[in-house]
């Protein structure tokens, strides 16, 4: 079930997912295979010292 978050936080989340680097493709008995993943991003405001 996708649940948007709005504010912006959903396309971060798609640009670090295509900033990152080239995922490995998943391999059984030699052959290339479909594989799922979940990942967690999580979304947080920082003290006001590690603002710019």
């Amino acid at each position: 079930m996708e649940r948007p978050l709005g504010s912006g936080t959903d396309e971060e989340a798609v640009r670090l997912l295509k900033e990152s680097p080239k995922w490995i493709p998943g391999m059984q008995k030699e052959k290339l295979i479909r594989v799922k993943y979940n990942m967690v991003i999580a979304f947080g405001q920082f003290p006001q010292t590690f603002r710019d």
